[in-house]
């Protein structure tokens, strides 16, 4: 959304977005910097400038999966962590049955989950920065 704001040194009318206000804004016409300040008034949109836009994400479920913006791998790295898990214990007991290997049964039974978990959380990590630049993108606009 954005407000419009006054150059206090040439009096002409700028429209600026709303995430500028209280920040330093220049005037396209005479180039004077001024503080946006917040009491100034929105500018009114027509209706079809007020309508979702197709391309933002949330308008449909099945938009957001057919362009990507709804991460489905965000949600299978719990599932794909958990079958890991079971994989390493059974190659671990395995490992120690039927290879009568001890050390690197216990050695798969306790380091595989503990590394597949360390690679799930960074994959999870990157999943949620996208969420929140996302969100912090959609409160600006």
């Amino acid at each position: 959304m954005e407000i419009r704001v006054t150059c206090p040194k040439c009096n002409e009318s700028l429209n600026i977005d709303t995430y500028k206000v209280g920040m330093h804004t220049q005037c396209s016409h005479c180039g004077y910097m001024f503080r946006a300040t917040a009491d100034e008034v929105p500018v009114t949109s027509s209706p079809a400038a007020s309508t979702i836009d197709p391309g933002t994400p949330g308008t449909s479920l099945f938009f957001d999966f057919a362009t990507f913006k709804f991460m489905i791998m965000a949600h299978l790295v719990i599932v794909i962590y958990w079958m890991g898990t079971a994989a390493c214990l059974l190659f671990g007991l395995i490992t120690i049955m039927a290879y009568d290997n001890l050390g690197v049964g216990l050695a798969i039974i306790i380091a595989g989950p503990f590394i597949l978990r360390i690679v799930c959380e960074y994959t999870i990590l990157l999943f949620r920065m996208n969420a929140t630049l996302t969100e912090i993108l959609s409160k600006m606009q």
